[in-house]
C-alpha cells in the first residue's frame, strides 16, 4: 500500500485544506517529533504518538495564548503552564484537557481558567476558545526535552513539583 511512513510533510485537503504537518510518520500515522500548522494560526510542535499528541509539546494559538507541558491522546494532561494573551499565567496539574481540580498553581481569573479547551485534533474546525503561547516547561522529575531550537529550558525549584507528581498519579 501507500502507508506514509519516515520524515515527510503533509499538506491536508477537504475539511482541513491547508493545514501542514511536518515530522515523522510510522503506518500512515504522526509518530515521534512533528510540528503542526492548522490553517486559522494554530501551531503544534512536539511528541506525536498513534496520530495524537502525546507526551511533551508547544501549542501556540493564533490568538497569542500559549500551552507548554504534557498531552495524554491530544489532551493537555499531567504537568503543564499555560499563558494567556493577556499575560495571566497559570502552570501545575491538567487533567484530560482541563486544570485539576485540587491542583495548586499559579492560577490566572478564574472565569479564564475554566473556559481554556483548546486542545484541538487536526481534523477540528476552527475553535472559538481562546487559545495558548508559552516557554517549554519542566517535567516533574526534571526538565522538559524539547527537540526545538530556539527555547529556553528552565527548571523551578518549587514545592508545588512534588504535589503535581502525586496528582498525576491519580490517571
Amino acid at each position: 500500500g501507500n502507508l506514509r511512513h519516515g520524515f515527510g510533510i503533509y499538506t491536508a485537503a477537504g475539511a482541513s485544506a491547508g493545514d501542514q504537518y511536518t515530522g515523522n510518520w510510522v503506518e500512515d500515522q504522526k509518530q515521534g517529533f512533528g510540528k503542526y500548522v492548522w490553517v486559522d494560526g494554530d501551531v503544534y510542535e512536539g511528541d506525536w504518538e498513534r496520530d495524537m499528541r502525546n507526551a511533551e509539546g508547544v501549542c501556540t494559538y493564533s490568538n497569542g495564548d500559549k500551552y507548554s507541558g504534557e498531552w495524554k491522546d491530544d489532551m493537555r494532561h499531567g504537568w503543564g503552564r499555560l499563558v494567556w494573551n493577556d499575560g495571566n499565567t497559570y502552570e501545575g496539574g491538567w487533567k484530560n484537557d482541563n486544570i485539576s481540580p485540587g491542583s495548586r498553581g499559579i492560577t490566572p481569573k478564574t472565569s479564564q481558567a475554566n473556559s481554556q479547551t483548546n486542545s484541538r485534533a487536526p481534523s477540528q474546525s476552527v475553535s472559538t476558545a481562546p487559545s495558548p503561547r508559552l516557554e517549554p516547561l519542566p517535567a516533574p522529575n526534571g526538565p522538559l526535552h524539547m527537540r526545538t531550537h530556539n527555547m529556553h529550558m528552565h527548571t523551578p525549584h518549587s514545592p508545588l513539583l512534588n504535589h503535581v507528581v502525586g496528582l498525576q498519579s491519580d490517571d
